[in-house]
C-alpha cells in the first residue's frame, strides 16, 4: 500500500521543502509537549507534596548523572518560586507549542494540496493528449470520476496525513521516550498490552480496502448513468425508458449505501474496542505501580507523569488506527489513477515537420484499420485532390467516421500509409497539422461560454 502512494513522485514534481519545514516545526512542537508535561513532576513533589524530587530507582543511570546538579538547585529553591517559574515556563512553552503546531499543519497543508492539485491536472491532461482509442472502451461518467471522485479522496487523505497519522505517530513516540525514562522494566509490561489490542483492529482494516475499490466502481457507474440520462434524455424520453433508468439508478445508489455501512462499521469499531480494551488492561498496570510509592522506588510525581504518558498514547493510538483504515480504503484509487496515468497511446510519436497547409492530394495507400482486431477499413487505396468535394457513402458501422478520423489522427492505420502532398502524416507535429483542418462532427457539442465562444473555438 505504501509503496503505492510513494510511487506518486514518479509523476509530479513534489514540493520536498514543505515536507521538511512541516517536519521540523513537528518535532519542535513535539519536544515542546515533552517539555511541558516534564513539569508535573516539580509541581507534585516539590510544590503540592513539599518533598525533594529524586529519580526513580531504574531511571538510566547516564542521563540521572546529567540531571542530579539541575535536581539539586531545583530542591534548593522554595516551593512558591518554583510554582511562579513553572508557571512563567508553561505559558511560553504552550505558546511556542501553538505557534509550531500551527506552522507545521501549515506546510503539511501546502505540501498536500499542492500533490493533490498537481495531480488532478496530471490527469486531466493525459486526458486531452490520449487518443480515441482510450476514450471508446471507458464510459464518460467512470472517466469523470477518476478526476473528480478518486482524486478528492486522495486529498482527504492527504490532508489528513499529517495532523492524524503522523502526528499522533511522533506523539505517541514522545510519550514511550518518557515512561521508558521513568522505568524501562514497568514500560516494558505496560507495551506488551497494545500489540494485543492492534490484532483484532488490524484484522478489521483488511476488508476496508476491498470495500473501498467497490464503492469507487459504484461511484463510477452511477456518474455514467447520469450523463446517460442527460445527454440522451431525448431518447429515454421518447422511449419512455425513465423508470429503467430510475430503477438502475436505484440499485446502484443502494448498493452504495450498503458499502459505505458496512465500511462505517468496521470504520467506527475501532475507537470503542482500543478504549475499552486500554482502560481494562491499565487496571493492572495502576495497582502495579501503586506498590512502587508504596515501596519507596518511585514518587508520586514520576509516576502520575508515567500514568499520564501512558494513557495519552490511547487517543493518538485510536487516530493513528482510524486514520489508517481511510488510508487504506484511499488506497483503492491509486490502481486505476495509475492505470491512466501509465496509458500509452497508440499514436505514435508526433514528428518534428511543421505543417503549412495542403498543396496538391490527400492519398490512402493500402490502409486498413481495426477495433479490437474486428477490421472496419481493409486495403483502402483513395487519393483526393485539392479543391474536390467529396462524399464518403456506406451503411452504418461500414467505418465512414473511422476513415475521417484517420486523417485527423484520432488514431493511426494498422497498416499502410495516410500522406499529404507524398508525406506520412506522422511526420508533422500535430498542433501544426490539425490547425489547417475543419471539423465537424455528427453529434454537435456546445462548450459552456457564449455562442461567439463556440463559433471562434478553435480560433
Amino acid at each position: 500500500m505504501w509503496k503505492e502512494y510513494i510511487k506518486i513522485k514518479n509523476y509530479l514534481k513534489i514540493k520536498w521543502e514543505y515536507l521538511f519545514l512541516g517536519t521540523i516545526f513537528l518535532i519542535l512542537s513535539i519536544s515542546l509537549n515533552g517539555l511541558s508535561l516534564s513539569t508535573i513532576v516539580p509541581l507534585m513533589d516539590r510544590v503540592l507534596s513539599q518533598r525533594k524530587i529524586t529519580l526513580p530507582s531504574n531511571f538510566p543511570y547516564f542521563i540521572s548523572l546529567k540531571l542530579e546538579p539541575f535536581i539539586s538547585k531545583l530542591n534548593s529553591f522554595p516551593p512558591l518560586l518554583i510554582l511562579k517559574y513553572l508557571i512563567f515556563f508553561m505559558i511560553i512553552a504552550f505558546f511556542l507549542k501553538g505557534v509550531f503546531i500551527f506552522l507545521s499543519n501549515y506546510f503539511f497543508r501546502v505540501f498536500s494540496t499542492r500533490i493533490s492539485t498537481d495531480l488532478r491536472e496530471k490527469i486531466y491532461e493525459k486526458f486531452l493528449n490520449l487518443s480515441l482509442d482510450f476514450f471508446s472502451k471507458k464510459q464518460t461518467g467512470e472517466l469523470t470520476t477518476r478526476i473528480v471522485y478518486d482524486v478528492g479522496l486522495l486529498n482527504i487523505t492527504f490532508e489528513s496525513f499529517f495532523p492524524h497519522f503522523l502526528f499522533p505517530i511522533f506523539l505517541v513516540l514522545s510519550y514511550l521516550v518518557i515512561i521508558f525514562l521513568i522505568d524501562w522494566k514497568f514500560s516494558l509490561l505496560s507495551i506488551f498490552i497494545y500489540p494485543l489490542i492492534l490484532i483484532p483492529v488490524l484484522n478489521l482494516t483488511k476488508k476496508l480496502r476491498k470495500l473501498g475499490k467497490s464503492i469507487q466502481e459504484t461511484y463510477a457507474r452511477i456518474a455514467n448513468i447520469i450523463n446517460e440520462s442527460i445527454f440522451g434524455y431525448k431518447v429515454v424520453k421518447a422511449y419512455n425508458q425513465e423508470e429503467n433508468f430510475i430503477n438502475k439508478f436505484r440499485q446502484y445508489n443502494e448498493n452504495i449505501f450498503k458499502i459505505i455501512l458496512s465500511i462505517n462499521k468496521r470504520t467506527l469499531l475501532i475507537s470503542p474496542f482500543i478504549e475499552f480494551s486500554g482502560v481494562f488492561a491499565s487496571s493492572y498496570l495502576i495497582y502495579y505501580g501503586g506498590t512502587k510509592i508504596v515501596k519507596g522506588e518511585m514518587s508520586s510525581g514520576f509516576l502520575f507523569l508515567f500514568f499520564f504518558s501512558l494513557f495519552s498514547i490511547i487517543g493518538p493510538l485510536k487516530t493513528i488506527l482510524q486514520t489508517y483504515a481511510n488510508i487504506k480504503h484511499s488506497s483503492s484509487a491509486l490502481p486505476r489513477i495509475y492505470y491512466i496515468l501509465d496509458y500509452k497511446s497508440k499514436i505514435d510519436e508526433e514528428g518534428n515537420e511543421i505543417f503549412n497547409g495542403l498543396k496538391e492530394s490527400i492519398e490512402f495507400k493500402n490502409v486498413s484499420f481495426a477495433y479490437d482486431k474486428n477490421f472496419v477499413l481493409e486495403n483502402i487505396n483513395l487519393i483526393v485532390k485539392k479543391g474536390e468535394k467529396i462524399g464518403i457513402v456506406g451503411r452504418t458501422g461500414s467505418g465512414k467516421s473511422t476513415l475521417v478520423g484517420l486523417i485527423l489522427r484520432f488514431y493511426d492505420p494498422v497498416s499502410g500509409d495516410i500522406l499529404i502532398d507524398g508525406k506520412n502524416i506522422k511526420n508533422f507535429k500535430l498542433n501544426s497539422y490539425r490547425r489547417f483542418i475543419g471539423y465537424v462532427p455528427q453529434e454537435p457539442v456546445i462548450f459552456y461560454g457564449t455562442i461567439k465562444e463556440n463559433i471562434t473555438f478553435g480560433d
